[in-house]
């Protein structure tokens, strides 16, 4: 058997001449020799036409979760951007508050990426986590944070399709860390001296 094709094996017989290879048909879906290039290879276009449709779904709704992420994000900065010049503390002030405020939209992106983790964890087909977690909620927001803030301390794997977020979940989580930071930062330095 052809594990590689499944289909047909090509063996060495010595009864051909010059000990050529002949080809014996053994097919899983017990067609005739003649049917099986048309039977077997419409299984195989089925199979490959589903696993795209599978990448398709896992790339949409991959998407859909980093969108929504990186929009909160951006409106929280565009919203402190508007809100820190109307505010009548000195600079000091504004800028912990623009800190707590940074942290509080982290956290929500993270919870973001952990129901995420967590529906697709209890989904068919999407992959599942294994290790130290007993499949709390709390649990996929732990895991959660420690991808976003590519820490990954090595305690639960994903395992299928949950691995393609995690690694996008830390690209995610390092371009809003760092855009947080060079945000504030222009902020201090825009209103430093004015205290």
């Amino acid at each position: 058997f052809d594990s590689v094709s499944g289909h047909h094996i090509q063996i060495k017989s010595p009864a051909s001449p010059r000990g050529f290879f002949v080809t014996r048909h053994r097919c899983r879906h017990r067609c005739r020799p003649r049917q099986c290039a048309l039977l077997c290879n419409t299984v195989k276009w089925r199979q490959i036409r589903r696993g795209s449709l599978n990448v398709l779904w896992v790339f949409l709704v991959n998407s859909l979760v980093i969108a929504l992420t990186v929009m909160i994000h951006y409106e929280f900065l565009y919203r402190f951007t508007m809100l820190m010049p109307r505010m009548r503390v000195r600079h000091r002030f504004r800028i912990v508050l623009g800190v707590f405020g940074a942290l509080s939209a982290h956290a929500i992106e993270v919870w973001i990426f952990a129901i995420s983790f967590y529906f697709m964890h209890h989904a068919d087909g999407w992959g599942h986590l294994e290790g130290n977690f007993t499949g709390e909620l709390l649990d996929f927001v732990y895991f959660s944070f420690t991808s976003y803030t590519t820490l990954g301390t090595g305690d639960i794997e994903p395992f299928g399709d949950l691995r393609f977020l995690t690694g996008l979940e830390s690209l995610t989580g390092l371009v809003l860390i760092t855009w947080t930071a060079s945000f504030l930062y222009l902020e201090m330095t825009r209103y430093w001296d004015s205290d």
